[in-house]
């Protein structure tokens, strides 16, 4: 896992195809944070003030869709799990919307550990689609029930990492088989796979000492996973289905 090389164009959703890929983000995030320092804001006054505006400008390529990581990191209050792919409801920014991410290790290697589940006490990086917005905007991420869609809880704060559509996660996978023959170092080993046009299943395997019959083989697999496109809603839309629901 540590010192294979894996490329991070290879096997990629066609979907991705769809998205807008930054050539260096990280010099254009710079770019940007050093035009910032010059520009000013302004405050008015709203004619209605029961009312609140909020009018904001976009930075270049904000309006583009991408590939976003984010930090979460899990409130001390919340002790709901969060499995994978299902969808929280983000305000990163001035933007609010709702996505399925998908969730791996936060660490500082090239190549990242997928998650099932999003626990308590944790902290991960979620990846997904979303409108592109800079580093370090601060995130808040919101579970939804499905029986009261008018309640919602805070499950996790941080920041945005990256928006990287090259970060490599990967999902582990564990075959298991038993010893069928042995010589030596050499064995065939069945129930390692099952399927419907294969009467045997059996595969030969070479170990670097002398296998035992009371040993049993295991071998990791790895894959790499993304994130579904078009599981990002703006807030408005979500809102507007829930309200026909109840309806």
């Amino acid at each position: 896992f540590r010192t294979t090389k894996w490329d991070p164009k290879e096997n990629l959703p066609y979907d991705y195809g769809r998205i807008y890929q930054f050539p260096n983000f990280r010099t254009m995030s710079k770019q940007i944070e050093s035009e910032q320092e010059y520009n000013q804001h302004k405050q008015e006054h709203a004619q209605e003030p029961a009312h609140l505006l909020f009018v904001t400008g976009l930075l270049p390529n904000e309006q583009c869709l991408s590939v976003l990581n984010i930090v979460l990191n899990r409130t001390n209050d919340s002790e709901i799990i969060v499995k994978s792919k299902k969808r929280l409801i983000f305000h990163v920014g001035f933007r609010h919307f709702s996505s399925s991410p998908i969730y791996s290790q936060h660490s500082n290697s090239d190549k990242h550990k997928f998650e099932r589940f999003f626990r308590p006490r944790q902290t991960l990086v979620a990846t997904c689609f979303d409108p592109i917005t800079y580093p370090s905007t601060s995130v808040l991420a919101f579970k939804q029930f499905p029986d009261d869609k008018d309640r919602q809880e805070l499950v996790a704060t941080d920041s945005l990492l990256s928006v990287n559509h090259d970060r490599i996660i990967l999902k582990r996978l564990v075959l298991s088989g038993h010893p069928f023959k042995i010589h030596k170092r050499l064995s065939v080993t069945r129930y390692v796979f099952f399927f419907k046009f294969c009467t045997h299943s059996h595969m030969k395997c070479l170990f670097d000492g002398i296998f035992n019959s009371q040993d049993i083989v295991f071998m990791n697999l790895y894959k790499s996973v993304h994130p579904k496109y078009g599981h990002m809603k703006p807030l408005s839309i979500q809102q507007q289905e829930n309200n026909e629901d109840i309806q």
